[in-house]
């Protein structure tokens, strides 16, 4: 009444104004209009003087304390609850501990509707023995109904037919008009109890996904003027210096620019062992600092980190919607109408009752709504959970039809960093020397081949001498001067250098003017054959030795390529490598076919010609020229540390660097699909085997809901069975790890 009356005074002023704008002097007018609005001023301090006398009286807060506190008290039991049924123990827990206001928004409307929905079916339920109460449940029930006409009204202007919210609208309102007002309440209670588990439910996965790559600190330390601030997280900015202390959450991408740490970043990257960090290292956003402080300078914050771009594409793909559900929406949407036109035509024969019935049965698969998203989730969080980030979310049904795997040869089914495979000598040098003498040269080198020689001098126990500062040509090779020990009875050390050791191809050892034997042609050609690299070392003015070095296979590779067989699934190997490289991988791992010599630009063409031969193909790798490829095939895949080319492209990512979950991968995608055709099953058969019961088997209102509501709590019980049984694992294994 209050704002009635205040914004029939508003309006009276401004009409006054308007009506008066012609036939006034501009004076007059401006007065008249601080009049009005002195008036309406006056009025609105009035009204909030009668408000705040009223509000303030000590009955009327006595009982808005009474009612905010059975509010809060409702909140927290309902959330618990469904935290303890859906949830995690640890959600149960903090949720015993939390304000009301600290539930989310959507869980505290759904907490409402759920207490609105009980008190009317408690107030249906005293009608039915005392019926004088009907004139205070129908007017409830109308109230609840409201919102519905809402949505429904909203469905039929926007999208121009019938809905699910429209036949649910329609179907609510006729089951009072049975007598059966009891039964339309508590189909209303069932039904918001439906929607707050498929809430829950969601929610816990899309929070466990976000604990699977990690998430950011709300207050982080900011180092400015020699002092250590706290700000929010949110005013992080590009070139911040934000201080981690161990045990805290890194916040942002950046380099160190002082201190050192170990940091753990398998939630991003897969690796189990805790790196070094020290300055001008990159840490990554959500790892956390295990042991000492690091100042880091803050390069990406926020949405643009790697966390960031992973939590984003994940809330693009569970956006997704799945074949099997929208086949499950097509098949409820097509029988809406007939069973709308149906129940219209047959009410004087069928009665008011069934006509009714009829509706409420008239959409089998609708089920599918709950069952699909939360299959897909399910899916996403497990493999979230595995360091797998899948990017779209079709591949769930795309890998299912996968009858090949094409993986790329260098960088996918190798490694980044080669083998030492032979030490070819010339001019009277040792192995251990000559290896000793190159691993030195490149002790300060960060690339595969300087980290190849290094390993090597590491197994075989060698001592490396000190070097002087090295000159690196890019592309070629390095120099360094091996310094001498000096003489003991000398007062100056001899600091000029004993030797002058180059390591590099061919081409930087001519360059330098370093003598290069006859027999390394042979040799070069050899390695050639065999897809190895040579690396050359200078000692002096002549070529000491040749290192030959042999692509790493991945030691999960073989594996991989069995369990594969096992399922039914070939491999091949795709290569711009030469035939005997590419032949002798193939042998190594057990693949039957192979491709070598393939260009880049012809890898998308071979990946076409095999789906069209051989049906629906994986194609895995890593490279720039890979990205046409993994564009053309039906599923792609690339590896955490690939070109980013690979990765935009490729629609899952191994977050780990490995193969090993692709198995388990295709395991999962096959056993959801199964899951869910059970559950399109259940809900389809189920649904039209109620229509069935409704006209053959004189099925009233009230079966139809109890039957109705128990089949969906079957479809939504088999589609929750593998989660609740992968949980009900995960806490058998801890409890099991813990009393060890």
């Amino acid at each position: 009444m209050i704002p009635l009356l205040a914004g029939a005074a508003g309006g009276a002023a401004v009409l006054l104004s308007l009506g008066s704008r012609k036939r006034v002097p501009e004076s007059v007018r401006k007065q008249r209009h601080r009049e009005s609005a002195e008036t309406a001023r006056e009025l609105r301090g009035l009204l909030e003087d009668v408000r705040l006398v009223v509000v303030e009286t000590p009955q009327w807060t006595a009982v808005a304390r009474i009612v905010d506190a059975a509010r809060g008290r409702w909140q927290i039991t309902v959330q618990n609850n469904f935290d303890r049924t859906f949830g995690s123990k640890r959600q149960s827990l903090s949720s015993q501990l939390s304000d009301p206001k600290e539930i989310p928004e959507p869980h505290q409307n759904l907490n409402n509707q759920l207490g609105t929905v009980a008190l009317l079916s408690c107030a249906a339920g005293a009608s039915s023995f005392y019926p004088p109460m009907l004139l205070v449940t129908i007017p409830f029930y109308a109230a609840v109904l409201a919102p519905m006409y809402r949505s429904a009204y909203q469905d039929l202007r926007l999208n121009k037919r019938l809905s699910f919210n429209i036949l649910a609208t329609i179907f609510a309102t006729g089951i009072p008009l049975t007598g059966s007002m009891l039964a339309g309440a508590l189909s209303m209670c069932a039904g918001t109890v439906f929607q707050k588990i498929e809430l829950s439910a969601t929610q816990v996965a899309r929070a466990r996904m976000q604990d699977a790559f990690g998430s950011h600190p709300r207050i982080v330390l900011l180092w400015r003027d020699g002092e250590e601030t706290e700000i929010p997280y949110e005013r992080i900015r590009e070139g911040d210096q934000i201080v981690v202390h161990a045990g805290q959450v890194i916040p942002v991408d950046g380099l160190v620019e002082d201190g050192m740490g170990m940091v753990d970043q398998h939630r991003l990257t897969g690796e189990s062992r805790p790196v070094e960090r020290e300055p001008h290292a990159e840490v990554l956003a959500s790892t956390l600092l295990l042991a000492g402080t690091l100042r880091v300078r803050a390069q990406k914050a926020g949405q643009d980190t790697l966390a960031g771009e992973i939590a984003r594409t994940l809330d693009q793909t569970t956006s997704h919607h799945l074949g099997i559900e929208l086949k499950g929406k097509r098949l409820a949407e097509r029988t809406m109408t007939p069973a709308l036109a149906g129940s219209v035509l047959l009410a004087p024969f069928l009665g008011a009752g069934r006509a009714v019935a009829l509706l409420g049965a008239s959409m089998p698969g609708v089920e599918l709504l709950i069952a699909g998203p939360i299959s897909l989730l399910r899916f996403l969080n497990y493999a979230a959970e595995r360091q797998i980030l899948v990017k779209d979310g079709r591949v769930l049904e795309l890998l299912n039809d996968v009858k090949q795997v094409v993986f790329d040869k260098t960088g996918t089914l190798t490694l980044e960093q080669p083998n030492v495979e032979s030490i070819h000598l010339f001019g009277g040098w040792s192995e251990d020397e000559v290896l000793r003498l190159a691993a030195a040269a490149e002790r300060h080198q960060a690339h595969p081949i300087a980290r190849a020689l290094l390993q090597e001098a590491s197994e075989r126990g060698l001592e490396l001498p000190e070097i002087e500062a090295g000159q690196y040509e890019v592309g070629y090779g390095i120099q360094v001067g091996i310094r001498k020990r000096g003489s003991a009875d000398s007062e100056v050390p001899d600091t000029s250098p004993d030797l002058v050791v180059r390591v590099g191809s061919g081409r930087y050892m001519i360059l330098k003017g370093v003598a290069v034997p006859e027999e390394v042609a042979q040799i070069q050609a050899s390695a050639d054959a065999a897809g190895h690299s040579m690396v050359f070392v200078g000692i002096g003015a002549q070529v000491a030795g040749a290192i030959e070095l042999s692509p790493a296979v991945r030691p999960e590779a073989r594996a991989v390529v069995q369990e594969l067989r096992k399922r039914g699934i070939s491999s091949r190997i795709v290569s711009g490598d030469q035939e005997a490289p590419t032949r002798r991988l193939a042998e190594e791992l057990g693949i039957e076919d192979y491709h070598a010599n393939v260009l880049p630009h012809a890898k998308a063409d071979l990946v076409r010609e095999l789906q069209e031969k051989g049906g629906s193909l994986c194609f895995i790798g890593d490279g720039i020229n890979d990205a046409v490829a993994l564009k053309t095939a039906h599923v792609s895949i690339s590896l955490l540390g690939a070109t980013t080319m690979a990765t935009d492209t490729a629609q899952i990512v191994f977050m780990d660097r490995s193969l090993r979950n692709l198995p388990l991968l295709i395991d999962l995608a096959r056993e959801v699909d199964r899951n869910l055709r059970t559950s399109f099953y259940l809900s389809a058969g189920g649904g039209f085997a109620l229509m069935g019961a409704v006209l053959f088997l004189h099925l009233n209102v009230g079966g139809v809901l109890f039957f109705g509501y128990s089949l969906a709590a079957g479809v939504l019980a088999n589609t929750m069975r593998p989660v609740m049984a992968s949980r009900r694992a995960e806490e058998t294994e801890k409890a099991l790890t813990g009393s060890l």
